[in-house]
């Protein structure tokens, strides 16, 4: 399991604050399951396709040039997004990966 200490923001979630709460949100909403492969696929699957979209329909309609998700990495800096960066992410948020303690409650109220 992942565990989430703050630290400094990444140059692509500093660019795109939309993007920023989306992820908090999603590692909330997946703390059990949480891993930098989830979230790699989540950013390619979700978040890239669908801020292009969103960029792309605020666009004036006149305008040819469109945005695509290779664009949308360059202009923050990257190339492309790729695990590894996925993982740099986690670590510059402050996330660090534990084993996943399990444990057990008993109140001893029915004992003799």
């Amino acid at each position: 399991s992942f565990i989430c200490t703050n630290k400094d923001i990444p140059h692509f979630l500093q660019n795109n604050p939309d993007i920023y709460d989306s992820f908090q949100k999603y590692c909330s909403d997946n703390l059990d399951t949480l891993s930098s492969e989830s979230i790699y696929e989540w950013f390619i699957d979700t978040v890239i396709p669908q801020t292009v979209m969103q960029i792309n329909n605020e666009q004036d309609p006149s305008n040819p040039d469109k945005i695509t998700s290779t664009i949308l990495l360059h202009q923050s800096g990257l190339t492309t997004l790729c695990l590894t960066t996925v993982r740099s992410w986690m670590k510059q948020l402050g996330f660090k990966w534990e084993p996943k303690k399990k444990t057990y409650y008993t109140d001893n109220h029915e004992r003799p």
